[in-house]
């Protein structure tokens, strides 16, 4: 049976790539087969002869670009040096901190970039070249875009129900900014904010807030030691030193006594020079006030310390006192006392005003007393001195229950407290 010969049909689309002039751009074997009255015809007939013509203006933009493109080594060299240097460029941002830690925080000006690009190239393709998730990309949209009206830092309630509610973070702001606090740090002041019940919240996550606030506070910052000597019990240890404060031209000597394992400042004594009988009167009334046995009594070499007066003192009651110098009958050094030394006058004297001696003498005795009794300490786990040398701690389960507990209200209180953006 003889087939029947088909007739040849052509492509619409290379019936307007003849029409437009782009028949360059048609493979010279399809080109080389087409009637020369076919190509006549198609030159000289209408656009609008066909229904949705004018999608072909937009193809043949992009096929020019794509052609121009493709015909100009430079430019293609050009692009993939671009995308070489974007390349290097992202991998040293994303392997250093600090470079990272300044890309990240950028996320308003890296949202526009994606927003305005988005179009030609789409999110997904702009967030990879940039080098962040679709689920960051989207977290950073909520945080930035959508303002909450209940929220202190403006996040939605509703998405982020964990926040810290916004009287939480009031609270710790009243705290952090506070006359009385001044004297403390960050730690003390946190768990004091959790032994009260104003602010339960992990000690990592007061530290967090605390940074976003922006509140600055004095620090203190010193080289690392290693740990010093460590009591096992109250009055198992003692620590005495003498610092010197100057006042209106003058110097004075305050000489301290601490117990090592409470850090309980047991005795004190400011004077116009530094003498043996001072610590030795410190030392006996608290050698009578608490009774300590078999105590190792921490000094430095210093003749304050070793002299007729207190040599006397320690011989009487040798069953009771080992004396030992930092560093020469032990390998430790009497770092703790010299600690307390930093912060009696760093976190407390030069913060307040001191005029003359009875002012000053006033100031020692109000600083002592609250590192003793008020201040929680973070090295105590939040307990003051005076708790652990009295053998009265801090409930720390009640604490992590008070915690959890503190957890739900802000949960509850973020998902009740939601704007109509939450929404």
């Amino acid at each position: 049976m003889q087939s029947i010969p088909i007739r040849k049909s052509y492509d619409t689309s290379v019936k307007h790539l003849y029409r437009l002039g782009l028949d360059k751009l048609i493979d010279s074997q399809l080109s080389a087969g087409i009637h020369r009255s076919n190509i006549r015809r198609w030159k000289e007939e209408s656009a609008e002869k066909y229904e949705g013509f004018e999608l072909n203006k937009v193809a043949n933009q992009q096929l020019e670009l794509l052609q121009q493109y493709a015909n100009n080594i430079e430019q293609q060299k050009n692009f993939k040096a671009y995308l070489k240097i974007i390349g290097v460029c992202r991998k040293i941002i994303h392997s250093h901190k600090t470079l990272k830690k300044v890309f990240l925080e950028s996320k308003e000006e890296l949202l526009d970039v994606v927003q305005k690009v988005s179009p030609a190239i789409g999110i997904k393709k702009a967030i990879k070249m940039i080098g962040i998730s679709s689920t960051t990309y989207y977290h950073w949209l909520i945080q930035t875009k959508v303002k909450c009206e209940f929220s202190f830092f403006e996040l939605c309630n509703k998405v982020y129900p964990n926040q810290l509610s916004k009287p939480e973070i009031l609270k710790i702001k009243k705290l952090l900014t506070c006359e009385e606090f001044k004297f403390w740090p960050i730690k003390s002041i946190a768990y004091y904010a959790a032994r009260t019940n104003q602010v339960n919240i992990h000690l990592s996550t007061f530290y967090r807030y605390v940074h976003l606030l922006g509140i600055k506070r004095p620090l203190f910052k010193k080289p690392p030691q290693k740990v010093g000597i460590r009591a096992n019990q109250v009055h198992e240890i003692w620590h005495t030193d003498v610092t010197e404060i100057p006042l209106n031209g003058n110097k004075y000597y305050l000489h301290l006594l601490m117990d090592n394992y409470s850090r309980y400042i047991l005795g004190w004594k400011l004077e116009n020079k530094k003498r043996g009988s001072t610590l030795k009167k410190i030392l006996a009334n608290a050698l009578s006030q608490y009774q300590p046995n078999r105590m190792i009594l921490l000094v430095d070499g210093g003749r304050e310390n070793i002299n007729h007066d207190v040599n006397n003192l320690v011989g009487k009651h040798a069953d009771r006192i080992k004396r030992l110098i930092a560093g020469k009958d032990i390998d430790f050094s009497n770092s703790m006392v010299e600690a307390l030394n930093k912060i009696v006058k760093n976190r407390y004297l030069y913060l307040l005003e001191s005029p003359n001696l009875n002012a000053l003498k006033d100031n020692i005795a109000f600083s002592i007393n609250n590192y003793n009794t008020i201040r929680p300490h973070g090295s105590l786990e939040g307990n003051t001195p005076e708790e652990i040398l009295t053998n009265q701690p801090i409930n720390q389960n009640q604490l992590r229950e008070s915690r959890l507990e503190a957890r739900k209200v802000r949960i509850a209180y973020n998902r009740i407290n939601t704007c109509k953006k939450c929404n």
